[in-house]
């Protein structure tokens, strides 16, 4: 099984490389896709204030709303995939 890993930004170049992978024109057999969204992570006197389960909840939710064209094209697709969220 082939795997990609694709930069999901929410822009319409991240769309169009989804709807690449989709069309799966230069791909061939199995194919599981790591779709990713990466951020950096708050800095310490923000922790301080916020917890730990809501800043979860927070980053859960704008790499959701992110990846949601890019997750919503590869689904129509079939494409298998799963979601990476990383902070740095």
């Amino acid at each position: 099984m082939k795997s990609i890993v694709l930069a999901a930004d929410g822009s319409a170049y991240g769309d169009a490389a989804a709807q690449c992978v989709a069309a799966g024109k230069s791909l061939e057999g199995p194919l599981l896709v790591h779709l990713a969204h990466c951020m950096p992570d708050v800095s310490g006197e923000v922790k301080s204030y916020i917890g730990t389960a809501d800043l979860a909840a927070c980053h859960s939710d704008e790499s959701g709303r992110t990846m949601r064209s890019a997750t919503e094209i590869l689904s129509a697709a079939a494409v298998p995939m799963l979601h990476v969220q990383s902070f740095w």
